[in-house]
């Protein structure tokens, strides 16, 4: 079982090599296939050749990879992803036990760092949502963690979904008239640190999920990351992934692609779903913003005027129903993933103003006074409007950052080890969102 264990590990790993811009450098003829071990290690040393080593950008996690692997796979140096997560589930299933009384002995509480004082957290969050009447409860999903629930606030929180064929969750997504129904789009959205099976439903408020007709295999490399449910029309749905946005007219039986290309980000505007706003990723730039004016049966772009998409990877975009034609949209940059920059609109994508650059401050990067340069804007970005003032304003990275002009000034609200005179709060801000009933803040 140890081997299965280890061999996983190395599998999931494997997985995210595709979120690295050094994978531009394996042959073009073998993209389209599971690369060998041999192609993923020369392109990795071509791309670092002559460069310094940055934090944050994977060498160090490449090399425990590469270490691990080199002799495993000797001397074909292939990658038989399907085939180690086949044998990891039938041996999870050949040792389950159908006898055993268990109890918990902990640890109950996230310890705590005896150096500094605050807790470090116990893993990554994706997504958060909300039960729309029920204030108690709510959902995160983890990138390799499943789904957890908690009925009293956060205090205490259950997994339902270890047996999930990916562990994976980028979005969650409640439908607006029978919370009891919960869709999960699987995988991991943000790195591909695990790929998607697809969109998963539930119909007993998470306790049990079954795939549905949009469904995948980790053997494609599909990412998902959002998902939206038309809250006038439930049967309207929208997800975007890394080929494409995909609609449904009939509650998620059949699918269609509507539009092609890696979208991170997609948003309704308040009040009004027939306005889509969708963000385009790329790993090299060319990143840009999509609107719908039918509900998303199309799309079309609406590039910022003055934004030069080729410098930008990474968009993230916030409505707020204070405003319901405001538009933010928060870019990182291409070339060493720092902030790019912020626009605004305030007419539904029809023109738009930037608020600030990186030539005035760095809202990605590590430091308390933004005066780095650098980030990890295509692993984690968030941006967040307060939904009682469209003026306030947040921005995640590394760190988080407040506004409250509409994003001509920003001073340092949350950092990752609690430099600059303010609360620490865990690196790496994933998702930023308004829980509109309470007005809270969650990231």
């Amino acid at each position: 079982m140890k081997k299965i264990i280890g061999f996983y590990l190395l599998f999931c790993f494997a997985l995210s090599l595709s979120a690295q811009p050094w994978m531009n450098n394996i042959p073009a003829d073998k993209r389209g296939e599971t690369p060998k071990f041999y192609d993923i290690q020369s392109a990795f040393n071509d791309y670092w050749e002559g460069k310094e080593i940055e934090k944050g950008k994977g060498w160090k996690q490449f090399k425990r990879w590469e270490e691990f692997m080199e002799a495993r796979v000797y001397p074909s140096g292939e990658l038989n992803y399907k085939a180690i997560r086949t044998e990891m589930f039938n041996a999870r299933s050949g040792n389950k036990t159908t006898a055993g009384n268990w109890s918990h002995l902990g640890p109950d509480d996230t310890p705590t760092d005896i150096n500094y004082g605050y807790r470090r957290g116990v893993g990554r969050v994706n997504c958060i949502a909300f039960h729309p009447t029920d204030d108690n409860i709510m959902y995160v999903g983890a990138p390799s963690g499943g789904l957890w629930i908690t009925t009293d606030s956060g205090n205490s929180w259950s997994t339902t979904t270890d047996e999930l064929p990916s562990m994976g969750i980028s979005d969650i997504a409640i439908h607006p008239d029978d919370p009891s129904i919960i869709y999960i789009a699987t995988g991991d959205g943000d790195a591909s640190d695990t790929y998607s099976v697809g969109i998963m439903k539930s119909e007993d408020g998470g306790q049990t999920f079954t795939s549905t007709s949009f469904s995948s295999t980790v053997d494609y490399g599909l990412v998902i990351r959002r998902i939206l449910i038309n809250p006038q029309n439930p049967q309207i749905m929208l997800i975007a992934t890394s080929n494409g946005i995909f609609r449904s007219t009939d509650d998620g039986i059949t699918w269609g692609s509507v539009q092609t290309g890696h979208f991170k980000d997609m948003e309704f505007k308040p009040g009004d779903p027939t306005v889509v706003y969708a963000a385009k990723f790329g790993y090299y730039g060319n990143a840009d913003i999509y609107k719908s004016t039918d509900g998303g049966a199309s799309f079309s772009a609406i590039t910022p005027a003055g934004l030069d998409i080729s410098e930008v990877d990474r968009i993230e975009m916030a409505v707020t129903p204070a405003n319901a034609s405001c538009l933010y949209a928060v870019c990182s940059r291409s070339d060493n993933d720092g902030f790019h920059s912020l626009f605004k609109s305030t007419d539904e994508g029809q023109t738009w103003t930037k608020t600030i650059d990186s030539t005035t401050v760095n809202l990605l990067g590590w430091s308390s006074d933004g005066s780095d340069s650098g980030g990890q804007g295509w692993y984690d970005l968030a941006i967040a409007a307060s939904p009682s003032d469209e003026n306030e304003l947040y921005i995640g990275g590394v760190n988080t950052w407040k506004s409250t002009d509409g994003g001509l000034t920003f001073d340092l609200n949350s950092h990752w080890y609690g430099d600059g005179g303010v609360a620490y709060v865990h690196a790496d801000q994933h998702m930023l969102i308004f829980n509109e009933n309470t007005g809270n803040l969650f990231s």
